[in-house]
């Protein structure tokens, strides 16, 4: 019990708890959306399908495609695959019952949201915007192909890979008239399934899917924590060996803990909220231009302005993009563009300047600085006639 605690709060999901990041800013239901996925799963692996694990399953999905859009990506991915790969015809069911009930108890906003959703991934297809240039042709290669949440996504491989090659075992080894060799063996289909997802999402053209580590998130932050003990002491090894794998396991944990949480302390936003609490009684107001042009979206989450630039693929047609950006992130840079919106600020992550001014002509010219640090700058625009 005592490993499986430590090993549930030395997760990646509860070190990269940071007060810093947008999405726990403004309370978008990030966490929420992963306990209710991440419960189905447990529930699924210990269970199956039974009456009551239907409808508890059924209960869970519903709330999770009605909570969020990545939480509706990552249910309805998991369940087709993990259903295909088990020949689960129930555990497939539970799709339309969840889609047919909340199109009935949420007509005005289910289908209304989903519409847009397939739309944003079709256009995201589309516009997926190229990395950035380097010298080096395997590296550029590279970042080409592969997308970038695949080399952010280390924490969650030790612990997904122990499971993965563990569970397989247990469910080899495992006699299969015992109730264990089901639970094994739903275990290493759902482990399968989401190896699967995270290869295919973690290819750049495919990325409009979500971050690849992110479907492993939502589906194993209880699973990992309980099953890892339960596997590891069920090896056919001695004792004082499952003894130092576990201490082996909770010391990489840590390891990784101290190196996420260093990355953490680093977030750019804490620089940039800290800039911005500088001159928040100029900014209250502002209406803002960023670059990249989401950078202002926490400053206007956060109080410190009125309004900004805020575009999402589906939401808009292909002509409102065309219209407000020269190369996606980018926002065209055009004196008209920002007297017609009343612009009053400019936001500048300093690092993509360069780049700014190449994709869309970005000029300091009609900016005047109110405040910079390492990473950001705050100006105040003005007309130039």
């Amino acid at each position: 019990m005592a490993s499986i605690l430590l090993l549930f709060l030395l997760q990646p999901d509860n070190i990269g708890l940071d007060k810093h990041r947008i999405q726990y800013s403004v309370l978008q239901p990030r966490y929420f959306g992963l306990i209710i996925n991440s419960f189905l799963w447990l529930t699924y692996i210990q269970h199956g399908i039974t009456t009551e694990s239907f409808v508890l399953i059924c209960f869970l999905l519903i709330v999770s495609i009605n909570t969020s859009i990545f939480c509706r990506q990552s249910s309805l991915f998991s369940i087709l695959l993990v259903s295909l790969i088990s020949f689960d015809a129930l555990l497939f069911l539970t799709l339309p019952v969840a889609v047919l009930v909340s199109i009935v108890l949420f007509p005005r906003e289910f289908l209304p949201s989903v519409i847009p959703q397939l739309k944003y991934s079709y256009q995201y297809f589309l516009n997926y915007y190229k990395p950035k240039p380097s010298r080096n042709f395997f590296v550029h290669l590279v970042k080409n192909v592969i997308a970038r949440p695949v080399f952010e996504s280390y924490p969650y491989f030790t612990s997904f890979l122990v499971l993965f090659i563990s569970g397989f075992f247990m469910w080899s080894a495992t006699d299969f008239t015992s109730s264990e060799y089901f639970t094994f063996k739903r275990l290493f289909t759902v482990y399968s399934a989401l190896a699967v997802i995270f290869i295919m999402t973690g290819i750049r053209k495919f990325a409009f899917l979500g971050e690849c580590w992110r479907y492993f998130s939502y589906a194993t932050y209880f699973s990992s924590a309980v099953y890892l003990p339960i596997l590891i002491f069920g090896l056919p090894i001695s004792y004082e060996a499952k003894i130092i794998f576990v201490l082996l396991l909770i010391i990489v944990n840590i390891a990784l803990a101290v190196f996420v949480s260093k990355d953490l302390f680093e977030n750019k936003n804490k620089y940039l909220i800290s800039l911005l609490q500088a001159s928040s009684e100029e900014l209250k107001n502002a209406i803002w231009y960023s670059v990249p042009y989401r950078t202002s979206t926490l400053a206007v989450a956060l109080g410190y302005g009125a309004k900004t630039f805020e575009y999402q693929y589906g939401n808009h047609s292909n002509e409102i993009h065309e219209m407000y950006f020269s190369e996606y992130p980018y926002l065209k840079w055009s004196e008209q563009m920002l007297e017609d919106n009343k612009v009053s600020h400019v936001l500048v992550e300093r690092e993509y300047l360069d780049r700014a001014s190449e994709k869309s002509g970005f000029s300091l010219d009609s900016l005047d600085l109110v405040v910079e640090n390492q990473h950001f700058s705050v100006y105040r625009y003005h007309s130039l006639n």
